[in-house]
């Protein structure tokens, strides 16, 4: 997949990643350890997680002010 400004997103390479973490973990520590159980649970909780945060601050970030123009005019209608 290629981006606006020329540059290639490599999802592949990341889940292969992900793949070797757990196959790493799972060797060093032993399938039945806590440590490769909590790489494998760790994972499935922290990507979803994320991505609800993602879209959580999506959907919120029309409340607040992308410059200090717009907070200055939020704070004179306070005044007032």
């Amino acid at each position: 997949m290629e981006l606006s400004d020329g540059h290639r997103l490599h999802s592949d390479r990341a889940s292969s990643h992900l793949e070797v973490a757990i196959a790493v973990a799972t060797t060093l520590y032993g399938i039945g350890s806590s440590a490769a159980l909590a790489t494998v649970i760790g994972l499935l909780f922290e990507v979803p997680l994320m991505l609800s945060l993602v879209r959580f601050g999506l959907h919120t970030c029309g409340y607040f002010p992308r410059n200090t123009k717009e907070l200055e005019k939020m704070e004179g209608k306070k005044d007032e």
